[in-house]
């Protein structure tokens, strides 16, 4: 059975909610325009992770099948060319399964939804699926910065080097921030629920 943490972190990249008690909310037989615009959002978001995917792949797909042609940056080195590959096969997988999330959720019902959230394992099971494509799409996403600062670090600028660092420190420190707020989002979101069930308590 997946622990509380856990449940909030997959909660919070799944669906974007940080609890079960607002799933239940949601999903509530009062609230049937709620769950619509719920689902339309959802749709909408995984949507865009496919977009977001395709353009990775059509990316990526031109650094490896392309030689060099400046010495600032030099991607056929070993380094970069695998995180390239990586993040080739992160993407095609973030598309594949954000596609069938999107033909199998098109016709989700709220009812389908209670029912799940009574049963921990199984809805760990469907939010870690719904979860993924948001996942690997943002691991192809860092591969691709891995491999971008690797080729210019192979190249023969200075200048492009140091630029380099400068970045990589900037999103080191910008992905620090998006953990802390995503832990602060789970944290208090579980305090809230916890909250709650004492009072019914």
């Amino acid at each position: 059975m997946l622990t509380f943490a856990s449940t909030l972190v997959l909660f919070l990249f799944a669906i974007g909610v940080p609890t079960t008690q607002r799933l239940r909310e949601i999903t509530a037989t009062r609230n049937e325009a709620q769950w619509k615009e719920f689902k339309s959002t959802l749709l909408f978001r995984l949507g865009n992770v496919n977009v977001v995917g395709s353009l990775i792949l059509a990316s990526t797909a031109a650094f490896l099948t392309t030689q060099p042609g400046t010495f600032m940056a030099d991607w056929s080195r070993p380094l970069p060319y695998l995180a390239f590959i990586t993040a080739v096969c992160l993407a095609g997988n973030g598309v594949g399964c954000g596609t069938f999330l999107l033909l199998v959720l098109t016709d989700a019902q709220a009812g389908s939804i209670r029912q799940l959230s009574r049963h921990p394992r199984e809805l760990g099971l469907v939010l870690a699926l719904i979860a993924l494509p948001t996942i690997l799409i943002g691991a192809a996403g860092i591969a691709i910065a891995i491999a971008l600062v690797g080729a210019v670090w192979c190249g023969d600028s200075v200048a492009a080097k140091a630029g380099a660092m400068v970045t990589a420190v900037l999103m080191v420190v910008g992905t620090g921030l998006f953990f802390w707020c995503f832990s602060w989002v789970a944290r208090t979101g579980g305090q809230a629920e916890l909250g709650e069930g004492t009072q019914l308590a």
